[in-house]
């Protein structure tokens, strides 16, 4: 019992590890918009576990030792994300951008790795995204910057016809048209292109707001606009006519964090059912006011106060159980000296 109870301490030990440190990676990430939390479950393989006085059994018995304990082991399984929708924050003043988006309701925004045919997809409500050149085409005599909307990753933001999806597996993947200078994918800008949003000079050569969005119907600025009014924005189709991909997932609390960071998710095969890609344009069309919507200037805002209070008291948890397993360790191997010492 005692080679038991000693491998299976050990394994406690260890999950307490991965327990801290999935607290930690909670605790930094609650300062990232978009962030979502990544809950812990815990399982426990428990029989009698005590402690209690050594109790000499007389000369030719030794004694009975001060710790016992049957197959006990405290395991991590793994984790999830769970990705929550919480309020958007608006952004005022000089430091506004009209490129960040949060999403109102349900939904992720889809980005992919690259732009190559059948590149893969990744969903995320963080939309802290920004126009990008990604390089030059010729037009005519001229070579005319291009500008791809991305995210902080490099990610490139997705229009709902960018998407080759399979229904029946919830796979996606990047489609491209086959004139891809006239139609080329994801949200695009350029001179004598402004399919997907409007430059801020006359010289064409600054790109500025997203065009379909909340507040389109006050050509873009909802600087005046406080959030009462935003209902009424809602409910108006100009606010609402955009090819910006926002895919739904009923299983979101299945997805898994990425490569490129905790708050972009992959879709394993368990977060793909009943999962429904379309444009913000399509799912006005469906499901009216109550459609997601798109805000700019604006991110999805974690209660970080909140947050940190729930993760200090389950740190503090972790440390209790830690400290308290190390004292029964502790007082199991007295016990098993007083034991041997009386057996010699």
């Amino acid at each position: 019992m005692g080679s038991d109870l000693r491998y299976n301490l050990i394994n406690s030990f260890r999950s307490i590890d991965t327990w801290r440190a999935n607290i930690v990676f909670n605790m930094f990430g609650s300062v990232t918009p978009g962030f979502k939390k990544r809950d812990i479950f815990l399982g426990v393989k428990s029989g009698e576990v005590g402690l209690q006085a050594a109790e000499a059994q007389g000369g030719n018995r030794g004694s009975r030792a001060g710790a016992y304990g049957a197959n006990s082991e405290l395991t991590v399984n793994g984790y999830k994300l769970a990705p929550t929708q919480n309020q958007p924050t608006r952004e005022q003043g000089a430091g506004a951008s009209n490129t960040h988006l949060s999403i109102m309701g349900d939904g992720f925004f889809a980005v992919a790795e690259s732009l190559s045919p059948n590149a893969r997809i990744f969903f995320t409500r963080d939309g802290s995204f920004q126009w990008r050149q990604r390089g030059t085409v010729k037009v005519g005599n001229n070579n005319v910057p291009v500008y791809n909307l991305v995210n902080n990753q490099g990610l490139f933001v997705l229009r709902s016809q960018d998407i080759a999806f399979d229904p029946t597996t919830g796979q996606m993947r990047l489609k491209v048209d086959s004139d891809v200078l006239n139609n080329p994918p994801g949200l695009v800008m350029r001179k004598g292109l402004e399919r997907d949003g409007f430059f801020s000079d006359a010289a064409k050569t600054v790109p500025g707001r997203i065009k379909g969005l909340l507040g389109e119907s006050r050509g873009g600025d909802l600087s005046s606009v406080d959030d009462s009014q935003l209902p009424q924005l809602a409910g108006q189709f100009s606010d609402n006519n955009s090819d910006l991909a926002i895919v739904k997932i009923p299983a979101a609390a299945d997805l898994v964090a990425s490569s490129y960071g905790g708050e972009i998710y992959e879709a394993p095969l368990d977060a793909r059912r009943g999962i429904v890609p379309d444009s913000l344009r399509n799912w006005y069309f469906r499901e009216g006011a109550s459609s997601p919507h798109v805000l700019p200037q604006s991110l999805e805002f974690l209660d970080q106060r909140g947050t940190l209070d729930q993760l200090n008291i389950e740190n503090e948890t972790a440390n209790f159980v830690y400290r308290n397993l190390s004292t029964f360790l502790q007082d199991y191997n007295k016990g098993i000296d007083d034991l041997l010492g009386i057996v010699r």
